[in-house]
């Protein structure tokens, strides 16, 4: 009995001779200023100013160039600003509880177009704004679908968007005409997998180009619908899974500037040529790629 308690006294004294305390651990930030421990000569902000930073989301030209409208939440809840080009303070030309995004200056100037959802419920709603007076127009009051990526007509008559129903998995787009609200299904009744994405209108208005995705991502056409005719052509048929978004008409409306992985299996930029439906690599690089917009005189 005596030598095995004189062995679990020899084991009790060599752990506590062992055991060293545990570090305190460092605070991860000081409770009264932010710091970096990479960056040397960062700024430092206190917890209250950066509970204070404000966000900006989208963006939108005025036609003439002169100023520039946007979404941000300066006085608390995102709604939308117009700032001079050239800098200054911006001015708050919608006041609202709800949220807005996706600002689209008509190109007459006299409205901006928007969308803003209620309390949060992404049946989004598309609205008008005059930027000279601040009056609101509900465009598509829709309180069941969701009304979003409106694009304006040349002639600032007509607004074509996605629109989808809360009880829909797809997307549809229609064209909506602004003094008479006359509503054209640019796309209807689309199989459960398909959505339709991103209309853009033909610099003379006859056209309306959208792109039709699969819902695995991994595939998508590209459409082109005559208004005149009322007929949609798939300008990008291909066999296997590719991909084709279309971001926008060229000057002359003969070209599409594209996005598609049909090269080579990354995404790269093409002219697609609508005449004849062929592409036109402007990159072929083995990293993503994706195209944005012409310059006005190209």
């Amino acid at each position: 009995m005596l030598p095995r308690l004189a062995f679990v006294i020899v084991i009790c004294m060599s752990t506590l001779a062992t055991a060293q305390p545990l570090p305190v651990p460092k605070a991860v930030t000081d409770p009264a200023q932010l710091q970096s421990a990479t960056v040397e000569n960062l700024q430092k902000f206190s917890i209250p100013t950066l509970y204070s930073t404000r966000q900006t989301g989208g963006s939108a030209w005025s036609p003439d160039g002169t100023q520039v409208a946007f979404i941000s939440n300066i006085s608390g809840r995102s709604n939308l600003w117009t700032l001079p080009s050239g800098g200054g303070w911006p001015t708050q030309l919608t006041i609202s509880d709800q949220r807005q995004a996706e600002p689209a200056w008509s190109p007459d100037g006299k409205w901006i177009a928007y969308i803003s959802d209620k309390d949060g419920n992404e049946l989004w709603d598309i609205f008008l704004v005059s930027p000279q007076n601040g009056e609101v127009i509900n465009l598509t009051a829709s309180p069941d679908s969701a009304d979003e990526a409106p694009a304006w007509s040349p002639d600032s008559r007509s607004v074509a968007y996605m629109t989808k129903d809360k009880t829909s998995p797809s997307f549809e787009v229609d064209i909506i005409d602004i003094a008479s609200r006359r509503t054209i299904h640019v796309t209807r009744n689309s199989p459960p997998q398909l959505g339709n994405f991103s209309p853009r209108w033909s610099p003379d208005g006859s056209l309306l180009f959208y792109t039709q995705e699969n819902a695995s991502g991994k595939d998508s056409n590209i459409f082109l619908y005559d208004l005149a005719a009322k007929r949609a052509t798939n300008l990008t048929p291909h066999s296997g899974e590719q991909t084709f978004s279309a971001d926008a008409f060229s000057p002359d409306g003969k070209s599409l500037l594209v996005t598609s992985n049909a090269a080579n299996g990354y995404d790269n930029v093409a002219l697609l040529d609508i005449a004849s439906k062929q592409l036109t690599w402007v990159t072929a690089d083995k990293w993503e790629i994706h195209a944005n917009s012409f310059s006005p005189t190209a």
